[in-house]
């Protein structure tokens, strides 16, 4: 979970049952709470089920696409040029450095005309050609389709992301720490408290270089699961 103060926390669990996205995440949703996500269907059912809104990766779309490629690759072409143009709006927003309401007013300025494009490219792909519930393609167009109010949440809200790849930076630790303790998920319980402590660390140092000084650092405890600015992501730590 990625929390409102910049902390990374990796909760443990034996499995990506949806009971222990609801144990992460909790049962209740403070006011203007944002769930962000990659497609994995528990997030949607805990999203439905509590009422909070659940913001979409494009990162993830972005991905089925160029998979497809294989396949139908002029048209896969054609949606990864599309969601190109949104990672560039979203560089220059960067380089400008845009906050709040600026930030905001500038996607919906630029970046909701390339979704819009998007989606209704989406639907004539699936009106033009009868492709086959199998094709690689269809399954992407249907995942996007499927997906479009989440993936339209960013432009809105300018402290949702566009994607997750912010949390699967942070998530790269994981893999160092199961391979000393594979099939021991005893000698792994401690390990979530050690890589969420490294991790919020490496972040911050990355966000204020020389951090920290003088010996003084930052804990890290559990995110809070409901906190407006808490644009957040679940994993388990198997």
């Amino acid at each position: 979970m990625y929390g409102e103060g910049d902390e990374i926390c990796f909760p443990f669990f034996a499995s990506r049952e949806f009971k222990h996205v609801e144990a992460a995440l909790g049962l209740t949703a403070a006011e203007g709470a944002v769930l962000l996500s990659d497609g994995y269907q528990a997030y949607s059912h805990y999203a439905a089920q509590i009422g909070i809104t659940h913001a979409q990766c494009w990162a993830h779309t972005r991905r089925k696409f160029f998979d497809a490629q294989d396949a139908e690759p002029e048209a896969a072409a054609q949606a990864l040029a599309l969601i190109g143009d949104l990672y560039q709006v979203e560089e220059r927003i960067r380089e400008q450095k845009l906050t709040g309401a600026r930030k905001r007013d500038y996607r919906l300025e630029h970046a909701k005309p390339i979704v819009e494009r998007f989606f209704a490219w989406v639907g004539e792909r699936f009106a033009a050609q009868g492709l086959l519930p199998r094709n690689p393609l269809t399954r992407v167009l249907a995942y996007a389709r499927d997906r479009r109010w989440g993936l339209e949440v960013f432009l809105a809200d300018p402290d949702v992301p566009i994607d997750t790849n912010h949390l699967e930076r942070a998530l790269r630790v994981i893999p160092m720490g199961r391979r000393s303790v594979t099939g021991n998920s005893a000698a792994f319980f401690p390990a979530p408290i050690v890589l969420s402590t490294m991790s919020s660390s490496n972040h911050e140092t990355r966000r204020r270089p020389g951090w920290p000084r003088q010996g003084k650092g930052r804990g890290c405890g559990v995110a809070r699961a409901n906190g407006r600015r808490c644009c957040r992501d679940f994993r388990a730590a198997v």
